[in-house]
């Protein structure tokens, strides 16, 4: 009640804003001093809910700090994979390259053993040379893809494994030894009898139609990844397209609207990356961005402002 006397006292002597900030802050003045408890515990209880309701919408908040600095924020640094986009990718296309004709010759007895494709409606690869479909080499393939990606969590990795036992169907696996997971790179095994598998970044070893190929299913805003056998070379190209988020560019809209400078930050390739950026409206891309640039990023921009990162895997996790 007093606290309320003051504030009208001070309000009705009041002839411009500077009066009006006078009168709250002597009514303020008043409300703490009479009853300190009451904002002792509104603090906590405000932080308590506040961080209840962001569990609820699936945000973790570190410390209480993190609200306070909520307000000033007007920065934001977005992944794609499952931010952007959903995070649910498919295999597209699939383009073999003579490496995988070479590995069908080479006789192994690993790569006679591997099983044929399922029923119709399959997505068997296509050499990049003439365009012909082939069971066989999209099987072996298949087989390799499934020993590379097994021990991989990566959304991409997930769904090269549907793809791949979709084509190879078998009821033995290849056993991968010395699997490598490197980062924004990609993945490595060793198959005996076979070598060393890796599946990541196309390589700069690529032909000139090949990278064709490839710069045309980026610009359609496909990952394209490149399988590899260390004893013959790039085995195949495969394009993986990801729908985007709903909502994702109305959220980034809202976001310009609040005054943030938006930003999206990922290890994709740069055609890829930028043809998915033009879809929801942002200008400014980091591409080819490994977890420790992600970081570099994050902390540069704080130098200057408070920066929100918004990010749902291990690769967005350092920054």
């Amino acid at each position: 009640v007093a606290a309320v006397l003051t504030l009208l006292l001070w309000m009705l002597q009041a002839e411009d804003m500077d009066g009006v900030t006078f009168a709250i802050t002597r009514a303020v003045s008043v409300l703490v001093i009479a009853c300190p408890c009451s904002f002792g515990l509104a603090t906590p209880t405000a932080v308590m809910v506040a961080t209840g309701l962001a569990a609820k919408h699936g945000c973790l908040v570190k410390d209480a700090t993190v609200w306070e600095k909520v307000s000033a924020l007007n920065c934001a640094v977005l992944d794609k994979t499952g931010t952007i986009t959903k995070g649910r990718p498919e295999v597209v296309e699939v383009a073999l390259l003579p490496g995988a004709h070479a590995l069908l010759q080479m006789g192994l007895d690993a790569v006679r053993a591997v099983g044929r494709p399922g029923g119709e409606g399959t997505l068997l690869g296509k050499f990049l040379d003439t365009q012909e479909e082939s069971a066989d080499a999209s099987a072996v393939i298949g087989w390799l893809l499934q020993a590379v990606e097994t021990n991989s969590e990566h959304p991409l990795a997930k769904a090269l494994q549907a793809w791949a036992q979709e084509v190879h169907v078998a009821p033995k696996y290849a056993e991968a030894e010395d699997f490598q997971h490197r980062p924004g790179q990609g993945v490595s095994c060793s198959i005996p009898g076979v070598g060393k598998v890796t599946a990541g970044r196309t390589p700069d070893s690529l032909e000139t139609h090949q990278q064709l190929w490839v710069k045309r299913l980026q610009d359609d805003a496909c990952v394209v990844v490149a399988l590899s056998l260390d004893a013959v070379g790039p085995l195949a190209l495969l394009a993986l397209r990801d729908q985007l988020q709903d909502g994702a560019r109305e959220a980034v809209e809202q976001l310009h609207l609040r005054g943030f400078r938006v930003l999206m930050c990922t290890g994709d390739a740069p055609n890829t990356a930028h043809a998915v950026a033009s879809r929801v409206g942002i200008q400014e891309v980091r591409a080819l961005c490994l977890p420790e640039n992600k970081a570099a990023l994050v902390q540069e921009l704080s130098t200057e402002t408070e920066v929100l990162m918004v990010g749902d895997g291990l690769n967005d996790a350092a920054a």
